[in-house]
């Protein structure tokens, strides 16, 4: 009795310090990239959206949207040594709402071998000949993107044959999804208890899911 009791004690105590292993596993999370590779990282709350830009060691914080406040606190906690290269936003007008935080207005940015401009009706950035677009007007022209963002469901787009992957945010509404289905596409949506990364270099692309 005393040696089966012994085997559970010893039992419960192994699970426990996997499941303790485990959880601290994932409080931390170290995005490591090959140099032909650039990753991206879907940040949004009920405060602001925004995207994490990760390659060649460097982060830059790209903020599309500032609802309230600017507060992305809970989701840099969880990136293991996260610092941050640069800070961007996409109009004088999103910047006015960060006040005491050291950020650029996007234009047109170069950094190492990875360009990122801001159109009128997109974000644009454009690595190994292959381009990410991020919508953010009603009517964006998305015909050259290989990779597309939408970010709401007011924003109304085309794709094209060059287009091979179309991420939706998690607010975006079933119907604005099914409006926009292509069999030849590849989609996916953003869950609500999940971090997504998005990583592509010439050779292709993939997506890794992590748990908040």
């Amino acid at each position: 009795m005393k040696k089966i009791l012994f085997i559970m004690i010893l039992l419960c105590y192994f699970l426990f310090l996997k499941s303790n292993i485990y959880s601290r596993r994932l409080e931390q999370i170290m995005i490591e990239l090959n140099p032909n590779e650039v990753g991206i990282t879907f940040l949004n709350n009920d405060n602001a959206k925004g995207i994490l830009l990760h390659h060649q060691n460097q982060n830059e914080l790209l903020i599309l949207e500032i609802v309230n406040q600017f507060q992305f606190r809970t989701e840099f906690s969880v990136f293991h040594n996260l610092s941050l290269n640069h800070v961007f936003v996409l109009s004088e007008m999103e910047k006015s709402k960060m006040k005491g935080h050291n950020i650029q207005v996007l234009n047109h940015a170069i950094l190492n071998d990875m360009k990122i401009k801001n159109r009128t009706d997109m974000v644009e950035i454009t690595f190994e000949e292959q381009t990410f677009c991020i919508a953010t007007e009603e009517h964006a022209n998305l015909q050259f993107c290989d990779f597309i963002y939408v970010s709401s469901s007011d924003i109304d787009f085309q794709s094209s044959e060059k287009t091979k992957l179309i991420i939706y945010d998690t607010s975006v509404s079933k119907e604005t999804r099914l409006n926009n289905y292509n069999q030849w596409i590849d989609t996916f949506t953003i869950p609500e208890n999940n971090y997504i990364t998005f990583i592509w270099n010439h050779e292709g692309y993939d997506t890794v899911m992590i748990p908040k």
